[in-house]
C-alpha cells in the first residue's frame, strides 16, 4: 500500500521540478525575444574581483555613461554612450574626457611671414601649475624645445605648406599630439598636460553580459575572466 504522505511528497517534487523547468524556459524565452534589460545607475568594482584594476561606471537613462578607472598604471576618466547590442552585450562608446575640450587652449594664424612661430604655456590639468622640462617639438623634424620655469616653450621654425603635428610630451603624463594645419605662422596658447589614462572618441569596446540585475552587473570584461560590478545607490528609476 502506497503511503498518501508519499504520493504527496513525489508530487510536490514533480510539481517543483515542473516550476524550475517552466522559469528557465520562461527566461530563455525572454531574452531571447526582448534581450537583456540595463538597469542605470552607479556600479563599483565588487571586492572580490579588486585587483589590478578597479572601475566606477555611472550609467545614465538617457544612453550616456561616465566612469572612472583605477589601474597600476594610473587613472583614467572620461564619459561616453552605451547600448545593448544582440541581445547580451553591453556596447561602449567612449567619447571625450570630462574637461577635455578645456585641456588645449590655442589659437592659430596664416599671415605673410617667413616662420613660424611657437608660443606655448603648458600646465598641468590638476592643479594648473606650470610645468618645466616639457618637450615641444615636431617628431618629423626634429625641431622643438623645453618649457623653461615658467612653463613657457617658445621657438620658430619654418613654414609648411601641409598639415603637420607638434608634440607636447613630459615624463608621467599623457603626451598631446597637436595638429598645425599648412602655412601656419603662429601657433600660441595654453595647454594643459594629464596623467590620467582617457579614452578618445574612435573607442569603442564591447563586453558581455553574464548577469546585470537590479543589484549587479557582471560582465566578461577579458578573454576567460569576468569582472562583477555591485550597484551602490538604489534610486528608483522611472520611464
Amino acid at each position: 500500500m502506497i503511503s498518501p504522505t508519499w504520493v504527496y511528497t513525489s508530487v510536490s517534487w514533480h510539481v517543483t521540478r515542473m516550476k524550475i523547468i517552466l522559469t528557465i524556459i520562461l527566461t530563455s524565452f525572454t531574452l531571447l525575444c526582448f534581450g537583456q534589460e540595463s538597469h542605470p545607475g552607479t556600479y563599483f568594482t565588487s571586492k572580490k574581483d579588486i585587483g589590478f584594476e578597479s572601475d566606477i561606471f555611472q550609467f545614465q537613462e538617457d544612453g550616456t555613461f561616465s566612469y572612472i578607472f583605477f589601474t597600476c598604471t594610473g587613472t583614467g576618466l572620461g564619459k561616453g554612450v552605451y547600448e545593448i547590442v544582440s541581445g547580451d552585450s553591453l556596447r561602449l562608446q567612449f567619447t571625450d574626457c570630462l574637461k577635455c575640450e578645456e585641456n588645449i587652449q590655442v589659437k592659430t594664424e596664416k599671415k605673410q611671414a617667413d616662420s613660424l612661430e611657437i608660443n606655448l604655456n603648458v600646465r598641468e590639468w590638476a592643479d594648473d601649475a606650470e610645468l618645466a622640462g616639457v618637450t615641444v617639438y615636431f617628431p618629423t623634424e626634429r625641431k622643438g624645445t623645453v618649457s623653461n620655469e615658467n612653463g613657457q616653450a617658445i621657438f620658430k621654425t619654418s613654414i609648411a605648406d601641409e598639415d603637420r603635428t607638434l608634440r607636447i610630451q613630459f615624463v608621467g603624463y599623457d603626451p598631446i599630439d597637436l595638429i598645425v594645419p599648412a602655412n601656419t605662422s603662429s601657433l600660441t596658447g595654453k595647454v594643459y598636460l594629464t596623467w590620467h589614462w582617457i579614452y578618445d572618441n574612435s573607442d569603442i569596446r564591447t563586453y558581455k553580459i553574464l548577469k546585470w540585475t537590479r543589484s549587479k552587473l557582471k560582465l566578461n570584461r577579458y578573454p576567460e575572466l569576468s569582472i562583477t560590478y555591485d550597484k551602490v545607490n538604489d534610486q528608483k528609476h522611472t520611464n
